[in-house]
């Protein structure tokens, strides 16, 4: 079954949503992209229809000779018609009647809407990050290296860095290396405890609940990883939203800086507003189809110039911020990014690399993943890369994450993951029919094995018992018992198998004799049946003879050496007749 993964970007201008398969290649196979503005009409159009109503009703309540109607209205009451007015929780669009329901956060009606239409269906996990500023992310200098002994003593370390109690946030850190001989540094990520509950619990009202819980600028990291060139050692990522500027510096493949600039291209958008006097919709319909900077602006065209000016005027104070972090990174970590990659909306601008390398004074690209993601499924999805890098890093979170480099989820304590959420538990019920009839089959496969090993093993006790009836006499199938009868232990005499010939028993009684003294050795008789060796011959003294016998009796298996027939014949011949008991056969 493939092993999908849906990445969720929260964005303040639209909700981006994709769906990676990570069973074997990495590849995109789904994506979203819903905007908010949809969702925020009909928010201000709720808050309007009951002011209408109150108004058609005061209109109808006015004696004969009231007010007119205003200009551009009819007698009916302007654009609020009778036979479309159908409630207060309704309003008519060109597309017609939409109905407001209960009102909930645009971006999380965007999220609904995604459910409804099914995209999250065959999904395995979901990966978001706290959206709308809502987590920081500190760096803070710590006495240990090991995770272990810091997490002992980091809730003493943030109480002096956070304007609120400890007990009241969520938090999660990274180690992210040696500063100093005694010193390392973690990156900590933070947020309200009450932020992360509200967050989750309407995420969940909605059939989402999410596996990990992260920071969005450290979920740029995973992305990057797929689109860094080899060769590149240190490198930064710019990610330039609707309202909030990510950047993350990474160097030898850790972070070193995560860093939010609240502005990005809303502040665009509402600075062409103001020179310009446009309404929001204009101004950013402006910025999309015109908007360049740099050297793309056609320096023949002075309403373009005047175009690129103001943009370029807004962009400053966020490029001001950008360039401040890149030095403090530097001056304070000795690192020196060989490239910037940026993404985002607002990264579209025309000119915008060439703009930005003229300003950092280093090489500036357009995030790319090139192959390393396969987009077969869904082509389209190459062309929104900028705006999708969030979600896309989000999801890649799963395959490429490791346990010694896990970054921030704040799904911790009472808020972490337990994998209750209906499209999960639709999940478990697949894996739990899939896994019943595994085991079924398993079971059946084991049971057969077992009916094979026991005929086989009844087999071997027939034929055991066929060859110990032949060998002793009696039938036995306990290979234990065969043992037993084997070694003797069942016998009152011997063992069954000898220990050794009668030839052995002779050589060694020999090689047990000593050659110091002269002896002729004229008959050796080894009675395996008795038990029995008889030893005939002649020495030169009865000493003699009593050396020999003790000798001999040294040898383990030779039970008693009895000296018979010891006769001195003269002062250098003693003719003996030693009688020998063997347990040696």
């Amino acid at each position: 079954m493939a092993q999908r993964v849906a990445g969720l970007d929260i964005g303040s201008f639209a909700v981006k949503a994709v769906v990676l398969d990570v069973q074997r290649e990495v590849s995109v196979v789904d994506y979203r992209e819903v905007p908010l503005r949809q969702f925020e009409r009909k928010a201000e159009l709720a808050e309007e229809v009951p002011e209408a109503a109150a108004a058609e009703a005061a209109a109808e309540a006015s004696p004969e000779g009231g007010p007119p109607p205003m200009p551009g209205e009819d007698e009916a009451g302007g654009d609020w018609m009778d036979e479309e007015f159908e409630g207060e929780n309704t309003e008519v669009f060109d597309e017609g009647p939409v109905e407001f329901g209960e009102l909930r956060e645009p971006w999380l009606e965007a999220v609904a809407s995604l459910v409804r239409e099914g995209f999250f269906d065959g999904v395995n996990r979901v990966i978001t990050s706290l959206p709308h500023g809502k987590a920081m992310v500190l760096h803070l200098e710590v006495p240990f290296e090991r995770a272990e002994a810091v997490s002992s003593i980091l809730p003493h370390l943030l109480a002096d860095e956070l304007p609120m109690p400890v007990p009241s946030v969520i938090y999660d850190f990274h180690m992210l290396g040696p500063k100093g001989p005694e010193a390392f540094e973690a990156l900590v990520g933070v947020a309200k405890r009450t932020s992360v509950g509200e967050f989750l619990g309407d995420l969940q009202e909605v059939g989402v609940n999410p596996a990990v819980l992260g920071v969005p600028e450290l979920m740029l990291r995973y992305a990057a990883d797929q689109a860094v060139e080899p060769g590149v050692d240190a490198y930064g990522l710019i990610d330039f939203g609707h309202s909030e500027t990510h950047l993350m510096i990474v160097a030898d493949g850790r972070p070193v800086v995560a860093r939010t600039v609240r502005s990005a291209g809303e502040h665009l958008t509402d600075e062409l507003c103001r020179r310009f006097r446009l309404s929001g919709e204009d101004a950013e319909r402006l910025k999309h189809e015109k908007g360049a900077v740099g050297r793309a602006i056609p320096a023949e065209d002075p309403a373009q110039v005047q175009l690129g000016q103001v943009l370029q005027e807004s962009l400053a104070p966020i490029i001001r911020d950008l360039r401040r972090t890149f030095q403090a990174a530097y001056a304070r970590d000795q690192v020196a990014v060989d490239v910037i990659y940026i993404c985002g909306g607002t990264s579209r601008l025309r000119g915008m690399e060439d703009y930005l390398r003229a300003e950092f004074q280093v090489d500036v690209r357009h995030l790319n993943f090139g192959e390393t993601l396969s987009f077969v499924e869904v082509p389209q999805a190459r062309e929104r890369t900028p705006e999708l890098v969030q979600a896309v890093g989000s999801a890649l979170q799963v395959p490429l994450d490791r346990p010694e480099e896990r970054l921030i989820n704040l799904r911790r304590e009472e808020f972490v993951f337990r994998g209750k959420s209906s499209y999960l538990r639709a999940q478990l019920v697949r894996l739990g029919a899939v896994a019943a009839v595994m085991l079924v089959t398993v079971v059946g496969i084991l049971m057969l094995q077992r009916a094979q090993y026991q005929a086989q093993l009844q087999a071997m006790q027939t034929a055991l018992a066929e060859q110990s009836q032949e060998l002793f006499g009696d039938a036995l199938r306990d290979p234990s018992q065969v043992q037993v009868r084997l070694a003797g232990e069942s016998g009152p005499d011997r063992e069954f198998v000898p220990r050794m010939s009668a030839y052995e028993v002779m050589y060694r009684i020999i090689e047990q004799t000593s050659g110091d003294r002269p002896l002729k050795l004229e008959r050796i008789e080894v009675d395996t049946d008795r038990n029995l060796v008889q030893l005939v011959g002649v020495t030169d003294s009865p000493h003699s003879v009593d050396v020999l016998a003790e000798e001999i009796g040294q040898l383990d298996c030779l039970t008693n050496v009895q000296k018979d027939g010891v006769n001195v014949q003269d002062e250098q011949e003693v003719r003996f007749e030693l009688q020998i008991t063997s347990r040696c056969s």
